[in-house]
């Protein structure tokens, strides 16, 4: 009898198990038949006018941007993993939140500008139609713009030396790198301008400091053997730094710094040398690049001319000699087109220094000038105007005509404006426009044409 009542028990509670786990199939099948969604943070350019399916984007975990850039943050869904790409979504959710370093938004996609650097948190939370809430947590790394400089040798430094066994400290500064960047310095240095960036001679940690091993030119005796005397000469060198960024090991940037020079000193102290690069802004004649008469007055600090130089090109250095001294001063002039001039310079010649100036500038600061080559004529003679410019010359391209506001197509030959009366009854008002190739514009005039009972033209300037 007991043994029938517990198997009677088991059964019930097999049939039991059986309808509990019917129960629970059903309601498995049941939940397998609910949508379900999942969400998606996109960052695109701030400027992109296209849709995310037209980009190679995926969605964020990590991304890294500038201090500063706009971007655009954009949620996008997919049912049963089935992307939404229309306005399809906004019907699949009853709310939306972003909060990106503090802020909230309340929209699918909207502009956002990054206002400071570091790891920037940000969170998308999206209520569904069925309440259930979706989080996705995403870190901007927002980058500090970096700032470059090189320290020293200063550019024109003139006072390294040139054949003794010691190190040279090449210094720079290097700010901005964020705690996951990485920068690498590549240092190039060539006694020819054109050709530093093809010449590296080292590459660092950013953050470290640099040397040249000495001597940087050589032994002088032997250097002598070969024409090169350094009592009286001086080497230029000019270097440069490319520095790169590195974000997880690969290269996120390259940029290059601006190229200093830097000279030897002579190892006879009772010599300096003045080096003064010379140039003509604004000249694109280059059939003639040689019609300038440069002078220039080189004057020590009592008043006594050390040398006067001339030169004829828009692109000219002075290089002198000169024993040790301060205070010289350097007084320019153009004597051949007198529109152009240049300010006068003062400099110091260390002992055993070679110093080079920065560039001196010859800028044409004149208007060009214009007068009618004859006041009164007959119907059949053009009127004609002479534009006259004694710097960089008239720009054709600048040059236009009104007759009583009007534009007429001028007819220019040379300096020579002509105008074609026939555009002029018994009177008209004539302007004319005119630049130089500096930006210098003529004087605004109107010129008058009359027609006399004569029959006889009369031009002059109206009142």
């Amino acid at each position: 009898m007991t043994r029938r009542i517990l198997n009677i028990t088991v059964l019930w509670l097999f049939l039991l198990l059986a309808a509990f786990l019917a129960s629970c199939g059903e309601n498995l099948y049941e939940a397998s038949n609910i949508p379900q969604m999942r969400q998606y943070v996109y960052m695109v350019p701030d400027g992109y006018s296209g849709t995310i399916q037209e980009t190679n984007l995926h969605p964020i975990v990590g991304a890294s941007a500038e201090r500063g850039q706009s971007v655009r943050f954009e949620a996008l869904y997919s049912i049963n993993n089935e992307m939404m790409y229309n306005n399809d979504a906004a019907l699949a959710y009853k709310s939306i939140l972003w909060k990106i370093d503090g802020e909230y938004f309340n929209l699918n996609a909207f502009r956002y500008t990054f206002k400071r650097s570091g790891i920037i948190e940000g969170m998308l939370q999206t209520v569904d139609e069925f309440d259930d809430t979706l989080f996705t947590n995403f870190t901007i790394r927002v980058n500090t713009p970096e700032e470059f400089t090189l320290v020293f040798p200063y550019d024109g430094y003139n006072q390294a030396e040139p054949s003794k066994p010691v190190d040279f400290p090449l210094r720079w500064t290097l700010n901005g790198i964020d705690e996951w960047e990485y920068a690498s310095c590549g240092v190039y240095i060539s006694t020819d301008k054109d050709s530093v960036w093809s010449n590296q001679v080292g590459e660092i940690d950013c953050g470290t400091t640099a040397n040249l091993w000495g001597p940087l030119v050589g032994d002088s005796a032997m250097l002598y053997q070969k024409g090169i005397d350094l009592r009286k000469e001086s080497i230029t060198f000019y270097w440069g730094v490319k520095y790169t960024i590195y974000v997880d090991g690969a290269m996120h940037s390259r940029k290059y710094s601006k190229i200093n020079h830097f000279s030897t000193k002579f190892l006879d102290d009772n010599l300096s040398t003045l080096s003064i690069p010379i140039k003509y802004l604004n000249y694109y004649n280059t059939e003639n690049p040689n019609s300038f008469k440069t002078v220039a007055h080189i004057v020590s600090a009592t008043g006594d001319t050390l040398k006067t130089y001339t030169g004829s090109s828009y692109n000219q250095e002075i290089l002198y000699n000169f024993r040790p001294q301060k205070g010289v001063k350097v007084y320019f002039e153009e004597q051949s087109k007198k529109d152009y001039v240049a300010d006068s310079i003062v400099v110091d010649l260390l002992p055993g220094t070679a110093t080079q100036t920065d560039t001196v500038y010859f800028r044409d600061t004149q208007p060009p000038q214009i007068a009618p080559t004859r006041e009164t004529f007959l119907l059949n003679f053009n009127p004609t105007f002479h534009i006259y410019d004694d710097g960089s010359g008239i720009n054709p391209s600048k040059i236009s005509l009104q007759i009583d506001n009007k534009a007429v197509q001028p007819q220019l030959d040379g300096n020579e404006l002509y105008v074609d009366p026939s555009y002029c009854y018994t009177q008209c008002f004539i302007n004319i426009y005119a630049e130089d190739y500096a930006g210098n514009k003529l004087p605004s005039i109107d010129w008058l044409i009359t027609k006399n009972e004569s029959g006889f033209y009369h031009l002059r300037r109206a009142l």
